[in-house]
This record gives structure tokens, C-alpha cells and sequence, in this order.
């Protein structure tokens, strides 16, 4: 049985609007958009706390993974909460619900991921979280990815690298793999120049997009200039990716090691909020203008930049810029989609989305659903 702890609020199905898992694959369409077709912007509404805990700060959520019938997603548990006299020290934790429905109540079966070993690149704190659940995996019986955040001391500045951990259960255990730390400081050749060079990694998101299946890293360089790249496993055979002039491969895997991908390192869609230092939190999800979408945090002016690739593609020249979404009314613009199936264009449109925000003393996990207006292009 497992120790689970009953967190936050059942928020009752009217508020939402939507129910079931069903009502959540609205599907994308594949290939190229018509151009007569506009571009849609989500608006998120702020549907109250999910998951609090009063002895922790709850931030950093991965996606929300539905599989076999529970909703699934990892976040930073941080007990130091504000204290920034040296890097917290952290751990990752798992949530869950088995409702029918993402409002809950969740439930905690806690620590997934702490600290490795002693003298380790991971032995101080591990934070920032990103999974994945990929059936097709071992033959078929299916396997558990999470990536996680690092460091090796509480140092400020310190280098943060991405290791990853597997298991055949979202409860674990979780075995840590042999490649890690399985992307570091060097996978952000691109921060030369005006970056000030490469710093550190800290973010990694798994998508399977036009049935390839892709990994989202966040690299920042030394001037603090952020950017997200996609990365794809040379443990299989590459495939063609979908994207502008036919450019670009990924894998049928998710295991290491990893390899940028031919023509979306750095994704140069990113650049004007780069120069105001900070996109993080690059989510992909499709949209019910048939267009594959991008939103993210700008740390600059602390807006959620918003892209649409109407190719389905992710190499840099595929993305078209809109206006940033408005705002949520909490601390932070970092929404992570929920996904009724395989995160990417294959798990349908997100009718809710989670996201942390600074509710004093605490950091607490909202839910928000969401509804669509028309976009307008700026880029």
C-alpha cells in the first residue's frame, strides 16, 4: 500500500466545463496547415491549488501523463522554500490521482529521485523534472523516462547537468542510468560570443511529434541567456523529421545518448526573448487550429511568449512568433500541459494545463483550464 498523502482540493466537474479523459483527444491535423487557417491562442483561467504541502514548496511540474487509468507528474520539492544562501536542497516527487478527472483529489507517493551518492555530479539537489511514459519501449512492456535537474554541492554559482532515471513503474523504484549525467554544461555549443559561453542545463522535456519521438532541453549560457534546443537518442536509427525544407532527423528512442538535431540547435525562434535573458519552460502541445504550439516563460519581463508551427515541424525556421498569452494572475507564467495521452501532437489538444505559483510563505500546484482566441502574429 502505498503512502500516499491526500493533497489540496477536489475541485467539483462543473467548474471545468469538460470532463473525461475522451473529451481531451480533440487530435491535430498532420502535414501542413492550410494558410487561410489563423492561429488560435490559449487563455488559461487559474482554477485554484491541486497539490500544497505545508512542510515544502511544490514547483517545476513535469506534464501531466495519463496511463492505465491514474494521472501522473513529478515536481521539485524543495523544503528550503526562499532560502538562497546556497542551492536548496531538493528532491523530486511524484503526484497522482486515480480519478476519472485531473481536478483529484492527488495524492503523493513521494520521493522518486534524491540525491546521489556522495562526491557525485548529483549529490547535493535534484529539482526540475521531465517524463514521459513510452509503451513501446523493452519490446513492449513499456517504460517509465525521467530526467531530472542537479548539482553536486550547494555553491552558488554552481553547474547544473540533466541525469535520467527509468523504471517499469511511475512509483518506481527508479534505476539511474549509466550515461549520466546524460546532458551537461556542453550541450550548449551555441552560447559562444555574446553568451559569455556555456554555463549549465537544467530542463528536459520528452514529445513524440509526427510519431518521431524528440527530447526539449533548456541550455543557459553564462551570461544567463536561455534557449531551448531539441535533442533526439542515436541509440536507434535516425528517421526524417518532419520540418521546413524537409531538414532535420530524430529517433524512434528515448534512451542515451543523445544528439542535437540537424537543423533545431539552438531553435533560433527563440532570440528576441533571448536577448532579454530567459525563455524557460518551453512546453509543445497541438491546438485546435490544427497547429503544433509553443509557450514558454520570459524571465525578461516575465511575459509567456507564444509560437505556432503550422508544419507540425521543430526545426527553428518551422515556428511563427504571436503575441505573448496573457497573463495567469499567479507568480509565474511556466503552464505545463495535461496530456490524455503521449505528450506532443499525438496526445490530443490540452484542455487543462498545471503550473506552480508563489502563494506565500509556499509554492502550491494549480490547475487551469483553458479556452481559445484568435492569435496575432508579430514574427
Amino acid at each position: 500500500m502505498f503512502a500516499a498523502v491526500l493533497l489540496g482540493v477536489s475541485l467539483a466537474a462543473t467548474m471545468l466545463g469538460v470532463g473525461t479523459v475522451g473529451s481531451a483527444v480533440v487530435g491535430v491535423v498532420r502535414g501542413l496547415t492550410p494558410p487561410e487557417v489563423a492561429p488560435l491562442t490559449p487563455v488559461l483561467h487559474d482554477l485554484g491549488v491541486i497539490v500544497k504541502d505545508s512542510a515544502a514548496c511544490v514547483r517545476d511540474p513535469t506534464q501531466v501523463l495519463h496511463v492505465n487509468g491514474t494521472w501522473h507528474f513529478w515536481a521539485t520539492h524543495n523544503p528550503a522554500c526562499a532560502d538562497r544562501t546556497e542551492f536548496p536542497r531538493a528532491t523530486v516527487h511524484h503526484y497522482f490521482t486515480v480519478t476519472n478527472n485531473v481536478t483529484g483529489p492527488w495524492n503523493t507517493s513521494g520521493e522518486a529521485v534524491g540525491p546521489g551518492p556522495l562526491n557525485e555530479w548529483d549529490a547535493w539537489s535534484v529539482f526540475t523534472p521531465g517524463a514521459i511514459y513510452d509503451a513501446s519501449a523493452r519490446q513492449g512492456e513499456g517504460l517509465w523516462y525521467l530526467w531530472y535537474g542537479a548539482v553536486a554541492n550547494g555553491s552558488r554559482p554552481t553547474r547544473e547537468s540533466i541525469g535520467l532515471v527509468t523504471s517499469s513503474s511511475p512509483f518506481g523504484p527508479w534505476i539511474r542510468s549509466p550515461h549520466n549525467p546524460v546532458f551537461a554544461g556542453s550541450a550548449t555549443p551555441w552560447c559562444g560570443g555574446a553568451g559569455g559561453g556555456s554555463a549549465r542545463v537544467d530542463e528536459a522535456d520528452a514529445y513524440v511529434i509526427g510519431g518521431n519521438k524528440l527530447i526539449v532541453v533548456k541550455g543557459v549560457c553564462t551570461n544567463f541567456t536561455a534557449l531551448p534546443t531539441v535533442w533526439i537518442s542515436t541509440s536507434t536509427k535516425l528517421i526524417e523529421q518532419p520540418g521546413a525544407g524537409g531538414r532535420g532527423s530524430s529517433s524512434g528512442s528515448f534512451d542515451p545518448p543523445y544528439a542535437p538535431m540537424k537543423g533545431a540547435a539552438p531553435m533560433a525562434l527563440a532570440a528576441p526573448t533571448a536577448s532579454r535573458r530567459g525563455f524557460e519552460q518551453a512546453r509543445l502541445f497541438p491546438g485546435p487550429d490544427g497547429m503544433l504550439h509553443m509557450t514558454g516563460h520570459d524571465h525578461g519581463d516575465n511575459l509567456c511568449p507564444h509560437y505556432v508551427s503550422a508544419s507540425g515541424g521543430v526545426v527553428a525556421a518551422d515556428w511563427r512568433r504571436l503575441a505573448p498569452m496573457a497573463s495567469f494572475g499567479l507568480s509565474t507564467n511556466e503552464a505545463t500541459p495535461v496530456f490524455a495521452g503521449v505528450p506532443g501532437d499525438m496526445g490530443g489538444v490540452p484542455t487543462h494545463f498545471i503550473q506552480f505559483s508563489n502563494d506565500h510563505p509556499k509554492h502550491n500546484i494549480h490547475l487551469l483550464s483553458v479556452s481559445w482566441i484568435n492569435g496575432s502574429a508579430i514574427g
